[in-house]
């Protein structure tokens, strides 16, 4: 889910029960970005946007690179290339070499590499700033709500 909601007039399984959903969505209910969520995902779909051409045009060819390690290339007629190289073991990070390159992957992570060449995203990395919400009292005036009662009749 990329942005979360309101489900007016819906019920939700009885009474005042919500029907809002955002579930940690990178944009939340009522349109503000949770980050670091909402950045980390604006940079992986960059770096996939930055491979575009090299992805769309062939499937991607397997490479070994150890018992954990692997690598999708993905290559273009044109000479375009695009890699995406994985490192699954779950806590041990990892230095593989591909193409004549060195790179450092952390644990259950992939590094995008829209060249073949230089890493530009990696899914363990989160470069993006943290957020922490603030609420504070105001000095606003309360304001004068006024009811009246209303005639409910019932058709007979």
């Amino acid at each position: 889910m990329y942005h979360g909601g309101t489900n007016f007039g819906r019920t939700a399984g009885g009474p005042f029960i919500t029907t809002s959903y955002d579930y940690d969505a990178p944009i939340d209910e009522y349109g503000l970005l949770r980050q670091p969520k909402y950045d980390h995902l604006k940079e992986l779909h960059k770096a996939i946007k930055s491979s575009e051409r090299a992805i769309l045009s062939a499937d991607p060819a397997f490479v070994s690179l150890g018992t954990y390690e692997q690598a999708h290339v993905f290559s273009s007629k044109t000479g375009g290339c695009a890699a995406f190289i994985a490192n699954y073991h779950l806590n041990s990070s990892t230095t593989v070499t591909f193409r004549k390159k060195r790179h450092t992957l952390p644990p259950w992570s992939i590094s995008i590499l829209p060249d073949c060449k230089h890493t530009v995203f990696n899914t363990a990395q989160v470069g993006t700033k943290t957020s922490l919400t603030d609420m504070l009292p105001t000095n606003v005036n309360r304001l004068a709500w006024q009811t009246f009662s209303e005639d409910v009749s019932t058709v007979d």
